[in-house]
């Protein structure tokens, strides 16, 4: 209805025979479209620069813990399966990464390499990327580097940051660079997802829930500059096709929303809600078993993690 506005104005201003009617109707048009479409448009509510702590090596140059778990390849029924972490059956979070010849593997111990052939190769624990919890891990192909974050509560500065780490090439044994992106009013939950262009993150707690930087400057080692957007704009996505807009998807009430980030032409990021929809789900905000009467080990519906070829 707002976007067909300047149209009905532009059709009033002919509609009108005194003086300068039409050229009074016509900029309010002009004033009204602009209005609009940077209404459409969301842009950061803040920014941080964030300095970077690197390790030159995945495990310092030896000066980590070893974390050895794990390995031990084998075929079987013509399949080679090999073992990862055997951190126990509660809150283990165990999560995988693939790409140039490694495998990187986490739990909320510590992160484990391996070869792609199943062969243990290095292990530390999470104080080597500054601590944290809730590791959540990708393989960037459009970069060729590894990421993950962690999320650490119990800093003695009090800034709960999520510790954004990202590889210098796709050899998770060499140099990583870790981010610790200040989430003050952050609670567990968070999640990442990338682009060819960005990093992005979102985390449920305080008024600025979703941040993102710029992958180069991150695999760089450089200082990044993050970008906090107001509200929650969604999960990030793991985007496979080789685009630079990053996108979130989130789960309302009764739709889904699927919002775009962009680089404008100040280099700064811009978010734009392209998709909202209506989602058509029976049951939203807890499981359906909780009304059987049945025990259930999720409270909430949330996108945990998506993955887009778009």
């Amino acid at each position: 209805m707002i976007q067909s506005l300047p149209n009905k104005l532009h059709q009033l201003s002919n509609a009108f025979s005194w003086p300068g009617a039409g050229l009074l109707l016509a900029l309010v048009a002009t004033l009204v479209t602009r209005t609009v479409a940077e209404a459409q448009e969301l842009r950061p509510a803040r920014t941080e620069l964030i300095q970077p702590i690197q390790n030159e090596s995945f495990n310092k140059n030896g000066t980590c813990g070893e974390r050895k778990q794990g390995g031990n390849p084998r075929t079987e029924n013509g399949v080679l399966i090999f073992d990862g972490s055997d951190d126990g059956n509660r809150q283990v979070d165990p999560q995988i990464a693939i790409g140039g010849n490694h495998i990187l593997h986490a739990t909320n111990n510590g992160l484990i390499i391996y070869t792609k052939t199943g062969e243990f190769v290095q292990g530390v624990s999470q104080r080597c990327f500054n601590g944290g919890i809730d590791p959540k891990l990708f393989y960037d192909a459009h970069n060729q580097v590894f990421g993950f974050d962690l999320w650490n509560p119990w800093d003695k500065e009090k800034k709960k940051p999520v510790n954004i780490s990202v590889s210098a090439t796709s050899d998770p044994t060499g140099v990583w660079n870790t981010y610790p992106v200040p989430a003050l009013q952050g609670v567990d939950g968070g999640g990442i997802g990338y682009s060819r262009k960005w990093i992005g993150y979102t985390f449920p707690g305080g008024p600025t829930q979703t941040f993102v930087l710029k992958t180069a400057e991150a695999k760089s080692g450089k200082p990044v500059t993050v970008y906090y957007f107001e509200g929650n704009l969604g999960h990030p996505v793991a985007t496979q096709d080789a685009v630079d807009d990053l996108y979130f998807v989130k789960l309302a009430r009764r739709d889904i929303l699927i919002t775009k980030v962009s680089e404008a032409e100040d280099g700064a990021p811009v978010a734009e809600l392209v998709v909202q929809a209506p989602h058509n789900f029976k049951h939203f905000g807890w499981p359906p078993q909780l009304r059987l009467g049945k025990r259930a080990y999720s409270y909430a519906i949330q996108v945990y993690h998506a993955v887009f070829g778009v």
